[in-house]
Protein backbone atom coordinates (compact mmCIF):
# COMPACT_ATOMS: atom_id res chain seq x y z
CA UNK A 1 0.00 0.00 0.00
CA UNK A 2 0.88 3.32 -0.70
CA UNK A 3 1.49 6.27 1.68
CA UNK A 4 -0.94 8.24 -0.58
CA UNK A 5 -3.95 5.65 -0.01
CA UNK A 6 -2.82 5.53 3.85
CA UNK A 7 -3.12 9.35 4.19
CA UNK A 8 -6.68 10.11 5.02
CA UNK A 9 -5.76 13.57 3.08
CA UNK A 10 -4.18 12.10 0.44
CA UNK A 11 -5.42 14.00 -3.44
CA UNK A 12 -7.79 10.70 -4.14
CA UNK A 13 -9.42 11.17 -0.69
CA UNK A 14 -10.15 14.72 -1.33
CA UNK A 15 -11.55 14.45 -4.86
CA UNK A 16 -13.88 11.57 -3.79
CA UNK A 17 -15.05 14.00 -0.73
CA UNK A 18 -15.33 16.75 -2.71
CA UNK A 19 -17.77 14.52 -5.44
CA UNK A 20 -19.94 13.65 -2.65
CA UNK A 21 -20.17 17.44 -1.86
CA UNK A 22 -21.45 18.07 -5.29
CA UNK A 23 -23.65 15.27 -5.13
CA UNK A 24 -25.13 16.73 -1.97
CA UNK A 25 -25.57 20.46 -3.53
CA UNK A 26 -27.11 18.74 -6.65
CA UNK A 27 -29.59 16.99 -4.60
CA UNK A 28 -30.46 19.82 -2.28
CA UNK A 29 -30.74 22.02 -5.57
CA UNK A 30 -33.91 19.45 -7.05
CA UNK A 31 -35.06 19.22 -3.70
CA UNK A 32 -35.05 22.77 -3.23
CA UNK A 33 -37.25 23.58 -6.55
CA UNK A 34 -39.79 20.65 -5.65
CA UNK A 35 -40.59 22.32 -2.22
CA UNK A 36 -40.89 25.25 -3.91
CA UNK A 37 -42.75 23.83 -6.86
CA UNK A 38 -44.98 22.15 -4.13
CA UNK A 39 -45.66 25.54 -2.54
CA UNK A 40 -47.30 27.18 -5.99
CA UNK A 41 -48.67 23.80 -7.42
CA UNK A 42 -49.43 20.99 -4.68
CA UNK A 43 -48.66 17.52 -4.74
CA UNK A 44 -46.65 15.42 -5.69
CA UNK A 45 -43.68 17.32 -5.67
CA UNK A 46 -44.20 17.65 -1.69
CA UNK A 47 -43.12 13.69 -1.24
CA UNK A 48 -40.04 14.34 -4.03
CA UNK A 49 -38.68 16.90 -1.51
CA UNK A 50 -39.17 14.46 1.18
CA UNK A 51 -37.81 11.32 -0.55
CA UNK A 52 -34.66 13.05 -2.18
CA UNK A 53 -33.95 14.65 1.65
CA UNK A 54 -32.90 10.96 2.71
CA UNK A 55 -30.05 10.70 0.05
CA UNK A 56 -29.20 14.13 0.37
CA UNK A 57 -28.00 13.64 3.93
CA UNK A 58 -26.23 10.70 3.59
CA UNK A 59 -24.26 11.79 1.10
CA UNK A 60 -23.10 14.51 3.42
CA UNK A 61 -21.71 11.54 5.96
CA UNK A 62 -18.11 11.30 3.59
CA UNK A 63 -18.04 14.97 3.48
CA UNK A 64 -18.24 15.82 7.12
CA UNK A 65 -15.87 12.96 7.28
CA UNK A 66 -13.21 14.77 5.40
CA UNK A 67 -13.77 18.02 6.97
CA UNK A 68 -13.07 16.08 10.30
CA UNK A 69 -9.85 15.32 9.00
CA UNK A 70 -9.26 18.40 8.04
CA UNK A 71 -10.37 20.09 11.02
CA UNK A 72 -9.32 17.58 13.83
CA UNK A 73 -5.37 19.45 14.46
CA UNK A 74 -7.25 23.09 15.35
CA UNK A 75 -9.67 21.38 18.18
CA UNK A 76 -9.95 17.27 17.99
CA UNK A 77 -12.29 17.00 20.65
CA UNK A 78 -14.75 19.49 18.74
CA UNK A 79 -14.07 18.05 15.82
CA UNK A 80 -15.25 14.54 17.02
CA UNK A 81 -18.16 17.16 18.32
CA UNK A 82 -19.30 18.72 15.60
CA UNK A 83 -18.92 14.63 13.04
CA UNK A 84 -20.76 13.07 15.97
CA UNK A 85 -23.46 15.73 15.88
CA UNK A 86 -24.17 15.07 11.77
CA UNK A 87 -24.11 11.19 12.35
CA UNK A 88 -26.79 11.74 15.07
CA UNK A 89 -28.65 14.16 12.73
CA UNK A 90 -28.30 12.35 9.81
CA UNK A 91 -30.08 8.92 11.34
CA UNK A 92 -32.71 11.26 13.31
CA UNK A 93 -33.35 13.23 10.39
CA UNK A 94 -33.46 10.08 7.92
CA UNK A 95 -35.54 8.22 10.74
CA UNK A 96 -38.37 11.11 10.65
CA UNK A 97 -38.04 11.59 6.95
CA UNK A 98 -39.12 8.10 6.33
CA UNK A 99 -41.86 7.97 9.03
CA UNK A 100 -43.40 11.26 7.09
CA UNK A 101 -43.34 9.22 3.98
CA UNK A 102 -44.33 6.00 4.87
CA UNK A 103 -47.30 7.91 6.37
CA UNK A 104 -46.32 7.12 10.08
CA UNK A 105 -46.20 10.62 11.32
CA UNK A 106 -48.24 13.19 9.48
CA UNK A 107 -46.40 16.64 8.66
CA UNK A 108 -47.69 18.30 11.57
CA UNK A 109 -46.55 15.74 13.85
CA UNK A 110 -43.47 15.30 12.10
CA UNK A 111 -42.53 18.43 11.92
CA UNK A 112 -41.16 19.98 15.51
CA UNK A 113 -39.30 16.80 15.73
CA UNK A 114 -37.47 17.07 12.28
CA UNK A 115 -36.56 20.63 12.85
CA UNK A 116 -35.57 19.67 16.40
CA UNK A 117 -33.34 16.95 15.34
CA UNK A 118 -31.98 19.32 12.27
CA UNK A 119 -30.33 21.34 14.59
CA UNK A 120 -28.15 19.06 15.42
CA UNK A 121 -27.01 19.10 11.28
CA UNK A 122 -26.68 22.94 11.69
CA UNK A 123 -24.10 22.53 14.45
CA UNK A 124 -22.04 20.62 12.13
CA UNK A 125 -22.30 23.00 9.20
CA UNK A 126 -21.26 25.77 11.69
CA UNK A 127 -18.34 23.97 13.86
CA UNK A 128 -17.33 21.23 11.29
CA UNK A 129 -16.86 23.98 8.72
CA UNK A 130 -14.99 26.55 10.90
CA UNK A 131 -12.64 23.84 12.78
CA UNK A 132 -11.62 23.49 8.94
CA UNK A 133 -10.56 26.84 8.41
CA UNK A 134 -7.17 26.61 7.47
CA UNK A 135 -7.97 24.82 4.67
CA UNK A 136 -11.32 26.64 3.01
CA UNK A 137 -11.64 30.18 1.46
CA UNK A 138 -13.22 32.48 4.54
CA UNK A 139 -16.49 33.26 2.32
CA UNK A 140 -17.33 29.22 2.57
CA UNK A 141 -16.36 29.30 6.34
CA UNK A 142 -19.02 32.35 6.97
CA UNK A 143 -21.26 30.40 4.50
CA UNK A 144 -21.21 27.55 6.73
CA UNK A 145 -21.98 29.61 9.54
CA UNK A 146 -24.94 30.79 8.38
CA UNK A 147 -25.77 27.78 7.22
CA UNK A 148 -25.52 26.35 11.11
CA UNK A 149 -27.10 29.65 12.18
CA UNK A 150 -30.45 29.30 10.03
CA UNK A 151 -30.92 25.94 10.92
CA UNK A 152 -30.52 26.19 14.70
CA UNK A 153 -31.45 29.88 15.36
CA UNK A 154 -34.87 29.00 12.82
CA UNK A 155 -35.17 25.46 15.28
CA UNK A 156 -34.94 27.18 18.38
CA UNK A 157 -37.41 29.88 17.29
CA UNK A 158 -40.11 27.41 15.76
CA UNK A 159 -40.07 25.37 19.34
CA UNK A 160 -40.24 28.48 21.76
CA UNK A 161 -43.00 29.94 19.96
CA UNK A 162 -44.87 26.48 19.93
CA UNK A 163 -44.59 26.29 23.59
CA UNK A 164 -46.33 29.94 23.43
CA UNK A 165 -48.81 28.70 21.70
CA UNK A 166 -49.18 25.93 23.67
CA UNK A 167 -47.37 23.10 21.98
CA UNK A 168 -49.89 22.32 19.51
CA UNK A 169 -49.60 23.08 15.84
CA UNK A 170 -53.48 22.50 15.04
CA UNK A 171 -54.95 21.08 11.56
CA UNK A 172 -52.36 22.16 8.88
CA UNK A 173 -55.01 20.85 6.18
CA UNK A 174 -56.82 23.76 6.95
CA UNK A 175 -56.21 26.50 4.77
CA UNK A 176 -56.21 29.11 7.71
CA UNK A 177 -54.30 26.88 9.97
CA UNK A 178 -50.95 29.57 9.14
CA UNK A 179 -52.77 32.53 10.06
CA UNK A 180 -53.10 31.23 13.42
CA UNK A 181 -49.85 29.98 14.95
CA UNK A 182 -47.07 32.30 16.51
CA UNK A 183 -45.10 34.65 14.79
CA UNK A 184 -42.33 32.84 15.65
CA UNK A 185 -43.37 29.56 14.91
CA UNK A 186 -43.78 31.17 11.50
CA UNK A 187 -40.39 33.12 11.65
CA UNK A 188 -38.61 29.30 12.69
CA UNK A 189 -39.85 27.58 10.25
CA UNK A 190 -39.30 30.60 7.30
CA UNK A 191 -35.23 30.49 8.93
CA UNK A 192 -34.90 27.04 8.35
CA UNK A 193 -36.28 27.16 4.62
CA UNK A 194 -33.89 30.03 4.47
CA UNK A 195 -31.45 27.28 5.62
CA UNK A 196 -32.39 25.09 2.40
CA UNK A 197 -31.44 27.78 0.07
CA UNK A 198 -27.75 27.73 1.16
CA UNK A 199 -26.74 24.65 2.00
CA UNK A 200 -27.06 23.50 -1.57
CA UNK A 201 -24.52 26.88 -2.47
CA UNK A 202 -22.36 25.65 0.82
CA UNK A 203 -22.12 21.45 -0.71
CA UNK A 204 -21.04 22.58 -4.05
CA UNK A 205 -18.58 25.29 -3.08
CA UNK A 206 -17.17 22.66 -0.67
CA UNK A 207 -17.07 19.92 -3.38
CA UNK A 208 -15.30 22.52 -5.89
CA UNK A 209 -12.48 23.28 -3.00
CA UNK A 210 -11.89 20.17 -1.84
CA UNK A 211 -12.18 18.48 -5.86
CA UNK A 212 -9.15 21.32 -6.57
CA UNK A 213 -7.30 20.56 -3.36
CA UNK A 214 -7.52 17.28 -4.71
CA UNK A 215 -5.61 17.79 -8.11
CA UNK A 216 -3.21 20.33 -6.46
CA UNK A 217 -0.66 20.51 -3.89
CA UNK A 218 -0.60 23.20 -0.53
CA UNK A 219 -3.74 24.41 0.48
CA UNK A 220 -6.63 26.95 -0.63
CA UNK A 221 -5.16 30.42 -0.64
CA UNK A 222 -7.51 32.47 1.39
Amino acid sequence: MTSEARNPLSPPFLRRAGHWALVAGILGIIGLGALFTFFAAGPPFGLVNDILAIPGLLVLIPVGWALHRVGRGAAIAWSRSAFGALLAGVAAVAALQWALISGILSFQEQLPWVLGAGSLLGLWYALGTYLARGMLPRGLVRLGLVTGGLIVGGALLFWLGLGLQGGSMGDLADPGAFANLHPLVLLGFGLVIGSYAVSPAWALWVGMVFSRVGRESGTIAR
